[in-house]
């Protein structure tokens, strides 16, 4: 977004608005805006192109046309070239060269006024000016109008004198055309559609032209169109003569695994003869980022992990303590560290962080990058001297990508004169672990440290324990595993947590899922699983979250999973015909899931 700051007063543009028939305004032949005078902080370039106009371009100089009917609102699109530094309201003055009246023809215009501020994410706006309707045949009749500023931000704009006119057509039994709803919300992938309508059926098809518009917001906001974020569909859509339907719209969305955060884009249905633009002339279409709602980052190879990553050091050296982010992001993000007080540890002379960052980009060939430490050698009998690190917090307004990631727990590193050595209790989960790794193809995953090794479950990759070494989260998202699950996992009895999301699993959900009764969160979307969904996982009574989206599942949802009332996250769309039950139990059943997406059974 180019950077402005305030401007000052110019003088006022010209719109013409015509009660039926064809009329025509003239101006006094004035092409190009008077100077900006520059302010403290503007750019030089933006104060002197500033400009505000009727219709979606500030700097036309050409007439802008519109139909309306009698008895409703017209909504008139005003335009500015930059967002102002400041709130800038415009408002409107009717001209003697007016044919229409005043309170009788049209509503009063003294408090209509279009406001732009810094945050705004868009460049236009629209004035609503009512047309009544009354018995007369005054087809013809015009109304013309001048923008004039409202507050000093508003007088550094430039507007025409003449060129930039709106005329504006209002007929008994014109037809307007407007979008079926103000705002869209569509996930990341796949094709969608959003409609267009008319308020009654036309007599003859009309053709509508449409405006693919980025939003003008903070950084990452804005989608980008030509394949990168979407694909924008057509110039125009015609809507069919004696029919009232919505016409849909359609465009296509790509997937990626970035964190870029929710991008929005504009599309604005463009004035053109034969039809009025209704409300809304202008929709936002936001998308969805999946990966932003997941996205974490934390000390170790788990990027999901909320222990605290520990480990034991001896004097002398660099240690490399590992960072991992779930996913990377859309953009070059560096994320700060942070040393603790409650380190016993003294930095610079017991230890120095060169470089106390880790920066992640969307080009990384791998999650994981390493902060290097360099810990001091001395001869003081100083063991056990611990220091402790965490990543700084994200902004509470995201200003990148990095804001999006939640962060896991703080690092703790021991330094010793004596290098010791503690043998692992074994776990009965170790069995279990390794008939998942044979089941999956575990030689070929992209992470497996430690994996069948005789070091504690721990400090195997996404392995989670408790104090007695049993395993209580699982987290391999994203880790090439492939194959069925084996049935074991329903051994893990101690697991709160089970990530299986963004592999290639196939084959059906074991059914000896549904007794992990202190399971909290459930992720296996974005894998190929088929068959039905098991009635057993609605044994899961501590279940929270439960992701079985973008898999070839079938079939209807299981009546038992009723019985999941903790449930609060549930995502089962994009699969091979599961859908929802439609009764009134599960009508009632979603209705109490705050975050829900997935299709109704013949819906």
């Amino acid at each position: 977004m180019r950077n402005l700051s305030r401007y000052s007063a110019r003088s006022g543009l010209l719109l013409i608005v015509a009660v039926a028939g064809v009329a025509s305004c003239g101006g006094d032949g004035a092409t190009e805006p008077p100077p900006v005078a520059p302010m403290l902080g503007a750019a030089s370039s933006d104060v002197a192109t500033a400009g505000v106009a009727f219709g979606s371009d500030a700097s036309s100089t050409k007439a802008y046309t519109v139909m309306a009917a009698e008895g409703g609102p017209v909504y008139v699109p005003v335009t500015i070239s930059h967002l102002p530094g400041e709130s800038a309201a415009f408002g409107v003055e009717v001209l003697d060269t007016s044919t229409a009246t005043v309170g009788y023809d049209f509503g009063d215009t003294s408090d209509l006024r279009v406001t732009f501020g810094p945050g705004d994410g868009v460049t236009t706006k629209h004035l609503p000016l009512i047309i009544r309707s009354d018995r007369e045949d005054d087809d013809g009749e015009t109304i013309v109008l001048r923008i004039v500023p409202k507050d000093e931000a508003a007088r550094g704009y430039a507007r025409h004198t003449s060129g930039s006119t709106a005329t504006i057509t209002i007929m008994k039994d014109v037809v307007s055309v407007a979008f079926t709803s103000v705002s869209y919300w569509v996930s990341e992938g796949g094709r969608w559609a959003l409609g267009v309508a008319p308020s009654a059926a036309p007599s003859s098809d009309i053709k509508v032209s449409l405006a693919w518009e980025p939003r003008l917001a903070g950084p990452g906001s804005s989608a980008t169109g030509g394949g990168v974020d979407y694909t924008a569909g057509p110039s125009a859509v015609t809507v069919d003569s004696g029919s009232t339907a919505a016409t849909d719209i359609v465009f296509e969305v790509n997937d990626d695994d970035l964190v870029e955060g929710h991008e929005d884009f504009i599309l604005t249905l463009a004035a053109s003869a034969g039809y009025a633009a209704g409300w809304p002339a202008s929709a936002l279409v936001t998308i969805i980022d999946e990966e932003a709602e997941d996205a974490r980052i934390a000390f170790g190879s788990d990027a999901s992990s909320t222990e605290t990553y520990a480990v034991t050091v001896d004097e002398g050296g660099t240690l490399n303590v590992p960072v991992t982010v779930s996913h990377l992001p859309g953009e070059s993000v560096t994320f700060e560290v942070v040393v603790l007080g409650d380190c016993t540890a003294t930095d610079g002379s017991d230890f120095h962080i060169p470089l106390p960052t880790v920066t992640f980009g969307p080009e990384d060939a791998g999650k994981t990058q390493h902060l290097a430490i360099d810990i001091a050698r001395d001869s003081w009998d100083d063991d056990g001297e611990t220091i402790m690190l965490r990543i700084a917090p994200a902004d509470v307004v995201p200003k990148n990508p990095g804001d999006y990631y939640a962060r896991g727990a703080a690092t703790t590193i021991t330094t010793k004169d004596v290098e010791t050595v503690e043998t692992p209790p074994p776990s009965p989960d170790r069995e279990v672990l390794r008939a998942l790794y044979d089941a999956t193809e575990g030689a070929k995953w992209t992470k497996r440290d430690n994996w069948l090794t005789d070091a504690p479950l721990g400090e195997w990759h996404g392995v989670g324990i408790d104090d007695d070494g049993r395993v209580v989260r699982l987290s391999l998202a994203d880790n090439n595993l492939r194959g069925n699950l084996p049935a074991e996992l329903g051994d893990l009895t101690n697991l709160t947590e089970l990530r299986l999301n963004r592999n290639k699993l196939s084959g059906g959900v074991p059914a000896e899922l549904g007794g992990l009764s202190g399971l909290t969160e459930l992720r296996l979307n974005r894998n190929k699983l088929s068959g039905r969904v098991p009635a057993e996982l609605g044994g899961l009574s501590g279940l929270t979250e439960l992701r079985l989206n973008r898999n070839k599942l079938k079939g209807r949802l299981p009546d038992a999973l009723l019985s999941l009332s903790r449930l609060k996250t549930l995502h089962f769309g994009h699969n091979a015909g599961l859908c929802a039950p439609r009764t009134v139990a599960f009508a009632a059943w979603l209705k109490g899931i705050k975050i829900m997406s997935g299709p109704t059974c013949g819906g």
